[in-house]
This record gives C-alpha cells, sequence and structure tokens, in this order.
C-alpha cells in the first residue's frame, strides 16, 4: 500500500503487517510506520517508460535489485537493497507499482529464525 505525501514522496506499507519499508545501512528492512522518520519516506521519480525508481529521503539512495541476465534472472530476485541512483535508465532501479494480484503470505513471521 502507497501512503501519498507532498512532494511526491510515499510510504510503502505492508497492510498484513502495518510495517513499511525502512532504508537500513544499504538494506531495507520493516519497521512500524513512523511518518516522522525520512528512512520511510520515499521519492517515486518516473523513467522514460512508465516505470519508476525508487529514491530514500534518508540517506538518498535508490532502491535496486541484482539484475545481471535481463531475460533469465527476473525469477532469482529475492534481495533489494539500496545503492547511488542511476542517473539515467536502468533495469536494475526500475519499478512498476501495481495493485497485488492475489494475496501472498509472509516469508517470515514475527520472532521466527531461519
Amino acid at each position: 500500500q502507497l501512503l501519498l505525501y507532498p512532494n511526491d514522496f510515499a510510504m510503502i506499507k505492508n497492510a498484513k503487517t502495518n510495517t513499511c519499508l525502512n532504508a537500513y545501512g544499504n538494506g531495507i528492512v520493516h519497521y512500524p510506520c513512523d511518518a516522522s522518520n525520512h528512512a520511510q519516506m520515499w521519492k517515486l521519480i518516473p523513467m522514460s517508460n512508465t516505470a519508476v525508481q525508487i529514491k530514500n529521503l534518508g540517506n538518498g539512495k535508490c532502491i535496486q535489485a541484482p539484475i545481471t541476465n535481463l531475460y533469465g534472472d527476473f525469477h532469482k530476485v529475492f534481495k533489494i537493497f539500496t545503492v547511488e541512483c542511476a542517473k539515467k535508465d536502468n533495469f536494475d532501479q526500475q519499478w512498476f507499482l501495481t495493485t497485488p494480484p492475489f494475496t501472498a503470505k509472509p516469508l517470515y513471521r514475527q520472532g521466527e529464525v531461519r
């Protein structure tokens, strides 16, 4: 769920757990939503193909998924992190925001260790 704020900022919320994406170091974690926490504020920057680049207000970095083979790696992406924002279109930093096609269960539950 996107919680929209002025100046094209948004919080990205997991409605099931009531937590928001939070930049943490070079990674991303879920923390209880807090509109005063800049690490949870994200700027959605439009790209030329209707995708967006997602830039964090707190650290100034963008969300990236490691893609080395454009046509073969999409099913392998299971981690995301923050890096310096690309100055031009970069497949690793392009995100399409849509409504979920189905309800998904969390991979981990609170307090569970794997």
